[in-house]
């Protein structure tokens, strides 16, 4: 099963990011939009795990130290696109926070200890909107705004991505509280 542990939203904060994505769609000429229910935070990709795997992220998950933050969002940014025609990934930001970037880097250190391999990069906190967006002539992720909208986090989610009759879904496995 491929996992992943994110953040989740409270209203406000999907309410904005829904926004953004209506208003990236509007000035595209196609795209691979999120879908509102996935809307999320990815603090460790996983990829392809067996259930032992995944009851060795639910102990790291239980044993993380971690405290409750506020989530800010800041700005819409684009990942430039790799190759011809890749088109571009849209993503909003998220204002640093000491206790989310020491949040992710326990968990992926972890996570390293327990034998996943993960990248060894900078954790850039952000949430993607789309991605092979190809825009409009004249437009960019510069063309975009986002509503500023905060949250308070105090839990983290092991996810599971699958498709259900051809749709991508992220369904909740394990929750955690802090």
């Amino acid at each position: 099963m491929r996992l992943f542990i994110a953040l989740h939203f409270n209203d406000e904060v999907e309410k904005s990011l829904r926004d953004a994505i209506a208003q990236a769609k509007s000035f595209s000429e196609k795209g691979s939009f999120t879908w509102d229910d996935n809307l999320h935070m990815t603090l460790a990709f996983l990829g392809e795990c067996t259930e032992e795997q995944k009851q060795q992220v639910i102990e790291v998950m239980q044993t993380i130290p971690a405290i409750p933050f506020t989530l800010r969002l800041e700005g819409v940014h684009e990942f430039k696109g790799k190759g011809k025609g890749r088109g571009e990934v849209l993503w909003v930001g998220v204002r640093r926070e000491i206790a989310l970037n020491a949040l992710a880097d326990r968990l992926n250190l972890r996570l390293r200890l327990a034998g996943f391999s993960l990248p060894q990069r900078d954790f850039r906190p952000h949430i993607t909107l789309a991605r092979r967006i190809v825009w409009k002539d004249g437009h960019s992720a510069s063309s975009l705004r986002v509503k500023p909208a905060a949250c308070n986090i105090n839990s983290i989610h092991l996810m599971w991505s699958h498709r259900v009759q051809g749709r991508l879904v992220y369904t909740s496995i394990y929750d955690r509280t802090f």
